[in-house]
Parts: structure tokens; sequence; C-alpha cells
């Protein structure tokens, strides 16, 4: 695949999570995949594909419309792409949720194989809790 290919494969990932399409991410997510969270969150964590689409409920089912991300700078190199992006999403509790994250994706055959995903873990506390 292209490096072009690769970016379209992401920015299809970006535009099934601003509408909560859980198949369509289950689609995009090769069976092998892995999701990594950084650390220090509720969320944090390694997770298998399986394990990883197990949370999308909750998670969307926390905000009171879709979330909305506002994609930056994307890079593609080899089979990885990187993209700097900006969210918003109101949450039921009435809090805003707004965060800026970097995301590192690596594509293989049109399919999500891993996913690191970095933003302000103080933030994302503020708004879904602190891990026990």
């Amino acid at each position: 695949m292209s490096l072009n290919d690769n970016k379209q494969v992401v920015t299809q990932f970006f535009n099934a999570v601003m509408r909560a399409d859980i198949q369509t991410i289950s689609d995009l997510l090769a069976e092998n995949a892995e999701y990594w969270v950084a650390p220090s969150t509720v969320f944090s964590g390694t997770y298998k594909r399986k394990e990883f689409l197990d949370l999308m409920p909750d998670f969307f089912g926390a905000m009171d419309g879709n979330m909305t991300f506002n994609i930056g700078d994307m890079t593609a190199e080899d089979d990885r792409v990187s993209v700097m992006a900006n969210c918003e999403a109101r949450m039921k509790s009435g809090k805003l949720y707004a965060n800026t994250y970097h995301f590192m994706f690596r594509v293989q055959d049109g399919k999500l194989i891993l996913v690191k995903e970095y933003f302000d873990s103080q933030h994302v506390n503020e708004i879904f809790g602190r891990p026990s």
C-alpha cells in the first residue's frame, strides 16, 4: 500500500470514531491489532483488538453526542502514520472534554495493526476519573 493509502485508512478510523461507528472501527483493525494508551488514566494499557472494541460502548456512552477530532499534521513513512489532533466531546456529566493528541499508527495490508495514543493524562483524569 502507498503512503497515501495508509493515511486514508487512518482518516477512515478517525471518521468512524467521530460517528461512534464501532463496526467500522472493528473492520479497520487487523485481527492481531494492539491498541496502546498512555499511562496514568483509567484507559491506560495495551489492549488486544477485542479488548479495545469491548471498551467502545462505555466510552461512547459517556458522551452527550459525538466526539470531534480536528486533524493537524499527518505524516506517513514506511508502514507508520503519525497524527497530531485536537478532540472535543461534551460529556453526559456536562463537562467538556477537550484534549490534544499524538497518535502513531502502523498499517499493514489496509488494516491497523498497532495504535499508540498519547494525550494530556491529567485532563483525562479530570473528566473520566482517576485510576484506582
